[in-house]
């Protein structure tokens, strides 16, 4: 394949360009992938459902700052906000 090291026209560009290209942030310009025929699993959907309600606890512990205060004393070094919340309550609920 070759490739561009300069490129003035996409320098700094990615995301879609039409319904059928997909630029990348290192500038490599591919189709965009094929969605899946297949339906999900049962244990998928389960996940899915999950990962949502995960998302919702967040949001309403984001709007709360004495919650927030306290996961940010819980965290790692290095670690976000979001994904230590994201974390406990999918192990929580999912154990």
């Amino acid at each position: 394949m070759a490739k561009i090291r300069s490129n003035m026209l996409l320098e700094g560009l990615s995301g879609k360009i039409g319904l059928t290209l997909v630029v990348q942030k290192n500038g490599i310009i591919r189709s965009r992938p094929k969605k899946s025929q297949k339906s999900r699993s049962a244990g998928q959907k389960k996940n899915n459902s999950l990962f949502s309600d995960a998302v919702a606890y967040f949001h309403k512990v984001e709007s709360d700052p004495s919650l927030m205060a306290l996961y940010r004393k819980k965290c790692r070094k290095g670690q976000r906000v979001y994904n230590r919340i994201i974390s406990e309550y999918m192990r929580r609920k999912a154990g």
